[in-house]
Protein backbone atom coordinates (compact mmCIF):
# COMPACT_ATOMS: atom_id res chain seq x y z
CA UNK A 1 0.00 0.00 0.00
CA UNK A 2 1.12 3.39 -1.06
CA UNK A 3 1.16 6.64 1.08
CA UNK A 4 0.02 10.40 0.31
CA UNK A 5 3.05 12.51 -0.72
CA UNK A 6 2.49 14.48 2.21
CA UNK A 7 2.88 11.70 4.53
CA UNK A 8 6.60 11.45 4.05
CA UNK A 9 8.92 12.59 6.54
CA UNK A 10 11.44 12.24 4.43
CA UNK A 11 9.75 14.93 2.05
CA UNK A 12 9.91 17.31 5.13
CA UNK A 13 13.29 16.70 6.50
CA UNK A 14 14.14 18.01 3.23
CA UNK A 15 11.98 20.86 2.86
CA UNK A 16 13.04 21.99 5.80
CA UNK A 17 16.69 21.52 5.40
CA UNK A 18 16.09 23.66 2.48
CA UNK A 19 14.07 26.97 4.01
CA UNK A 20 16.90 26.52 6.80
CA UNK A 21 19.39 26.65 4.03
CA UNK A 22 17.90 29.63 2.69
CA UNK A 23 17.22 31.57 5.70
CA UNK A 24 20.78 31.28 6.89
CA UNK A 25 21.90 32.31 3.46
CA UNK A 26 19.53 35.55 3.27
CA UNK A 27 20.29 36.34 7.14
CA UNK A 28 23.86 36.15 7.33
CA UNK A 29 25.29 32.74 8.18
CA UNK A 30 23.77 32.31 11.58
CA UNK A 31 24.74 28.59 10.65
CA UNK A 32 28.22 27.33 9.82
CA UNK A 33 28.17 26.24 6.39
CA UNK A 34 27.32 22.25 5.87
CA UNK A 35 25.87 22.01 8.92
CA UNK A 36 22.05 21.75 8.19
CA UNK A 37 23.25 19.05 5.22
CA UNK A 38 25.10 17.20 7.75
CA UNK A 39 22.17 16.96 10.45
CA UNK A 40 19.22 16.34 7.12
CA UNK A 41 21.57 13.64 5.99
CA UNK A 42 21.82 11.97 9.16
CA UNK A 43 18.10 12.14 9.86
CA UNK A 44 17.17 11.11 6.08
CA UNK A 45 19.59 8.18 6.51
CA UNK A 46 18.00 6.94 9.33
CA UNK A 47 14.45 7.88 7.97
CA UNK A 48 15.15 5.30 5.13
CA UNK A 49 15.81 1.90 7.47
CA UNK A 50 12.37 3.25 9.15
CA UNK A 51 10.55 4.02 6.42
CA UNK A 52 7.84 1.10 5.08
CA UNK A 53 5.87 2.48 2.45
CA UNK A 54 6.67 3.70 -1.13
CA UNK A 55 4.96 6.98 -2.07
CA UNK A 56 2.15 6.95 -4.61
CA UNK A 57 -1.65 7.58 -4.73
CA UNK A 58 -3.62 4.92 -2.49
CA UNK A 59 -6.84 6.06 -4.37
CA UNK A 60 -5.32 4.86 -7.57
CA UNK A 61 -3.36 1.75 -6.55
CA UNK A 62 -7.08 0.29 -5.00
CA UNK A 63 -8.69 0.80 -8.16
CA UNK A 64 -5.70 -1.28 -10.23
CA UNK A 65 -5.45 -3.94 -7.10
CA UNK A 66 -9.07 -4.22 -5.61
CA UNK A 67 -8.22 -6.23 -2.63
CA UNK A 68 -9.14 -9.77 -3.01
CA UNK A 69 -11.71 -10.70 -0.36
CA UNK A 70 -12.24 -14.90 0.42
Amino acid sequence: MKKQWWKSRILWVNILAATSEGINLLSGQLIPPGTVAIVSNAITIVLRFLTTQPIGNPAKEAKINPPITP
